[in-house]
């Protein structure tokens, strides 16, 4: 009985002394994200806290949802480091990079819908072998083919220029 509530008493003492240390780091992480600091961790590992910002994945979209502190969506980005360097961006007051990142990401999110549309929709066309709906769809695909291609390669430069930015501290 005396050995039960020996352990008892010590496992108070730990839940305490945890629960107190659990306290002050979430206190002390709130205040790194006051203070601006650009500050990425994971919460899970479907969501991010980049700063004052939330980034969480959204599975019904697809997409990487950047919010603010509030909870206010700013936008839903296709890829995850996209989202990480666009609130990086943000946070360093890259407002020119930042816009950069979310016009580039739109773009490419057009693209990728166009591609796909256009993917099914020759895919229903060949079943049906109609000639000029084949022919039409066939031209149209390959122009969202490229359109896709150049939208993909704009991305990766902003990216690059992002990260070049992250790395070296301006």
């Amino acid at each position: 009985m005396e050995k039960y509530s020996i352990k008892k008493k010590v496992d108070h003492e730990i839940d305490l002394l945890l629960s107190t240390v659990r306290d002050f780091a979430v206190k002390e992480l709130f205040e790194l994200i006051k203070t601006e600091q650009c500050l990425v961790y994971p919460v899970t590992d479907k969501s991010l806290i980049a700063g004052r910002y939330h980034i969480n994945f959204n599975e019904l979209e697809q997409a990487w949802v950047v919010s603010n502190y509030y909870d206010e969506i700013i936008h839903n980005f296709y890829s995850k480091s996209t989202a990480v360097y666009y609130a990086i961006a943000m946070i360093k007051q890259k407002y020119t990079l930042a816009d950069d990142l979310l016009k580039k990401d739109k773009i490419f999110q057009s693209s990728r819908a166009e591609f796909i549309l256009y993917d099914g929709r020759l895919k229903t066309a060949t079943k049906t072998n109609d000639d000029f709906k084949l022919n039409l769809y066939v031209c149209k695909f390959e122009e969202a083919r490229s359109k896709l291609k150049r939208a993909v390669n704009e991305l990766e430069k902003t990216l690059k220029t992002a990260k070049y930015l992250n790395k070296s501290g301006i």
